[in-house]
């Protein structure tokens, strides 16, 4: 669901994340996958901000030690940090430093190709939707317009369709400001999965 993005929506995404900050990456004991699985786990806001309001989803990103990304193993993640009994915590062993801003990097260019692709599902939702909205008004005002041609006064018409075409540009201006879209994307959560051995 998460591939095939484009290289314009990743740039987009891109521009706004910023430079990162120095920040710590926590080592949590319960979270153990396997004796074989580690690296950095993170989770990620993708969102799509309009006149109207925000639409957003979650994706996890989980990048081995390797820099390889395996999404299934994201999910198994978050699946077992959604079942821990307790909140996570720095531990004394946490990845700090210039190993954090890495560590933090390297997930912000897979989330950015990641996240390309669901802000892409959100631009065509909200694209769809303003289409649908802009047709139905269309009929509506059509349908508006015949009602005042069959009825009244030549003045009383001229009067109402003035009035109309008022509506329809106020309308049609609107309608054109909630067409523009700006993409977001934040950190939520970076976490260092170790390995069960190294955490005996």
């Amino acid at each position: 669901m998460l591939v095939n993005v484009g290289q314009q929506a990743r740039e987009r995404l891109g521009r706004i994340v910023g430079q990162p900050r120095r920040r710590n990456v926590g080592v949590n004991a319960q979270p153990v996958i396997s004796n074989r699985v580690s690296g950095v786990w993170s989770l990620w806001r993708v969102s799509l901000q309009t006149a109207s309001g925000r639409d957003q989803r979650c994706v996890a990103i989980f990048l081995a030690e390797d820099g390889r990304s395996f999404l299934p193993t994201a999910r198994a993640i978050w699946d077992r940090l959604i079942d821990l009994p307790t909140s996570l915590h720095l531990e004394e062993n946490a990845v700090v430093g210039h190993a954090a801003t890495a560590a933090y990097e390297a997930s912000r260019r897979a989330a950015e190709t990641q996240g390309a692709a669901v802000f892409d599902e959100l631009c065509s939702a909200h694209r769809q939707s303003i289409a649908r909205e802009r047709k139905k008004g269309i009929q509506a005002f059509a349908s508006r317009r015949r009602a005042i041609e069959r009825q009244g006064l030549p003045q009383v018409r001229a009067h109402r369709l003035r009035q109309l075409d008022e509506e329809a540009r106020a309308w049609t201006a609107e309608l054109s400001t909630r067409e523009l879209v700006l993409p977001d994307l934040a950190a939520i959560l970076l976490v260092h999965v170790a390995r069960a051995k190294s955490l005996q």
